[in-house]
């Protein structure tokens, strides 16, 4: 058996976590804009694509097996393959809808059957691969490594969300134009040619992992406890957990509170997309990626701590505020807004805050405001790492 440093840890987690995050925001977002751009009309785009977010929600349910069946390793390796062969089913199932009911958005949600079914069955798969792909991370690493690599894995896991929210949106924009170029308007053609690119990068990750992987002794089935074990100490956890006191009030907080940024979210594809008529912006989808060519008034806050915030918080914690990669040097923002001529305004006291803002509200400009918060601000509740959900810290008298 290899040693724990028998494979560079720079070989694995960046790609491990930048492919962590493609079905995630393939599954969530880009499906969005996929089904808007097919001329499924919203309500029912909404709906289908909610459904899609539930496995990550519910994995809990399921974490403990991947610790009693098999090893981390395996079960990300067999998600990763899982979701390739998903990923080319994707291609063939894309249907066929013409231009005139593309444009009418009135395609039938029931001609995407199959695109829901492999996403349903990628989120579910995603949802198990972060599970393994986590627990891997703490098996094939000392603790001190852990602490080196947690800001990149991060790091590489929100490049991923920008690739995919930038790139996988723009490729098909790019794609369709290019058809309309030939005569033709090709939706479905530029979507299909989206998933084979994603399916090339799946494939790539995916025979990458599996030759540049550790295999660490300490990765290997939990033998000693059985299915009976699991479901009797979910019984006793959730009943244990419930006796917090104050828990309520916080479950309540947690659901509601971003609430309305799960609602803003859902829509804000086909805001952006929608036409003018129907209270869209009317944008393209490659323009998502280059509002600022399109001059717009757009107004921005920007709230700046100097950290990576949460993965600081986890460092403070439970690394003996050992910070790696988490503290950020900034360049002067309101310099850089200053030389592209847009008005800007740096508060460094809250009781500047409101003048600031009027400011920003009453410029008929663009204009960027930089907010510089409290830097070692903790944000509560959260679990640790690998505990159950008795272990939910509320607070910072109960860590």
């Amino acid at each position: 058996m290899k040693s724990l440093k028998s494979i560079n840890p720079w070989l694995w987690v960046p790609t491990l976590y930048f492919l962590e995050g493609i079905p995630y925001f393939l599954v969530n977002n880009i499906s969005m804009v996929m089904f808007n751009q097919m001329g499924v009309p919203n309500g029912e785009m909404s709906f289908f694509t909610t459904l899609l977010y539930f496995p990550w929600a519910l994995k809990f349910l399921w974490a403990p097996f991947v610790d009693l069946i098999k090893t981390k390793r395996w079960w990300f390796l067999t998600m990763q393959f899982l979701m390739l062969g998903l990923a080319v089913l994707t291609i063939f199932s894309i249907p066929q809808p013409d231009p005139a009911t593309i444009a009418a958005m009135a395609t039938e949600v029931k001609l995407f059957t199959g695109v829901l079914i492999a996403f349903i069955i990628m989120a579910f798969a995603s949802a198990t691969h972060d599970i393994a792909a986590d627990g891997f991370y703490m098996l094939a690493l000392t603790s001190g490594v852990q602490a080196e690599m947690i800001g990149w894995r991060s790091v590489f896991y929100r490049l991923s969300n920008v690739f995919c929210n930038s790139a996988l949106i723009a490729i098909p924009g790019i794609i369709y134009d290019w058809t309309i170029k030939q005569g033709e308007q090709n939706m479905p053609l530029a979507w299909q040619v989206t998933m084979v690119i994603t399916t090339i990068i799946f494939a790539l990750m995916a025979v990458w992992h599996l030759f540049f992987t550790p295999r660490p002794d300490a990765d290997k089935p939990n033998a000693e406890t059985s299915v009976k074990d699991i479901v009797v100490g979910f019984g006793k956890a959730f009943a244990t957990y419930f006796t917090k006191p104050g828990l309520l009030v916080a479950i309540a907080f947690m659901l509601l509170y971003r609430l309305p940024e799960g609602f803003l979210l859902k829509m804000i594809y086909p805001f952006l997309l929608g036409a003018r008529e129907t209270g869209g912006l009317g944008m393209t989808m490659q323009e998502l990626g280059t509002i600022i060519q399109e001059k717009m008034d757009v107004k921005i806050i920007l709230m700046n701590n100097n950290y990576l915030g949460m993965v600081r918080q986890w460092q403070e914690l439970f690394f003996q505020e050992r910070y790696s990669s988490t503290p950020m040097v900034n360049p002067s923002f309101t310099a850089i807004a200053q030389a592209y001529g847009i008005p800007t305004r740096l508060v460094n006291q809250r009781e500047e805050l409101d003048d600031a803002i009027a400011d920003m509200i009453n410029s008929t400009n663009s204009y960027l405001l930089v907010v510089n918060v409290q830097e070692k601000s903790l944000v509560y509740p959260m679990t640790p790492a690998g505990g159950a959900v008795t272990t939910i810290l509320l607070n910072e008298n109960n860590k």
